[in-house]
């Protein structure tokens, strides 16, 4: 009877180890906001507080720049974002419609200068489109281009491999007796 329960308790331990992997190697549609902070001379501001405020949602998430001045938000769901960077004795500088399409990483950066009583300085951006800091691409797809994408059968899987993260494995790479595979490869 112990045996029993022992076996039970580990068949279950080890059905959730596994399916453990298969959540977590998700691929994801969060992005980020990374960049540096620094003051007027092009000295890196320690400590300085970073926050990135949904404009659709009013939701804001926060970060403090490192000793080198960088900082990064992740996890941000596609929309757009205003961007405020302040640091004591240093101006505020809030960065407008900073735009996040889906996994990619938006650069933004910030020069803060000394301060007078009160000041504040607002700039505009403009979608920043080329990634220097991640080789990756990724792009968003609307429901209507779904809609309007041509099908030559009508196996709802097959979209699944217009996103970049996911990939298809056929038997003759795997040695299985499986049907086909799907493998979503995750980036951190």
């Amino acid at each position: 009877m112990k045996s029993v329960k022992s076996f039970t308790l580990f068949l279950t331990l080890l059905t959730v180890l596994g399916a453990a992997h298969w959540v977590f190697a998700q691929g994801t549609d969060l992005g980020t906001i990374r960049g540096t902070v620094k003051d007027s001379t092009g000295a890196v501001i320690a400590n300085a507080k970073v926050t990135a405020t949904d404009l659709d949602t009013n939701t804001s998430r926060q970060s403090n720049t490192n000793g080198a001045g960088d900082f990064e938000i992740f996890g941000l769901k596609s929309g757009r974002y205003k961007v405020s960077v302040a640091a004591g004795g240093m101006s505020t500088e809030e960065i407008n419609d900073v735009v996040v399409n889906g996994s990619a990483t938006v650069g933004v950066n910030a020069t803060l200068r000394v301060s007078k009583v009160g000041e504040t300085i607002e700039v505009s951006a403009a979608d920043v489109t080329i990634d220097t800091e991640n080789p990756t691409i990724g792009d968003t797809i609307g429901h209507q281009a779904v809609i309007d994408l041509p099908r030559d059968s009508r196996d709802i899987y097959s979209f699944l491999y217009l996103n970049p993260n996911i990939t298809e494995r056929t038997n003759r790479e795997i040695s299985s007796s499986s049907a086909d595979k799907v493998m979503v490869a995750a980036s951190q």
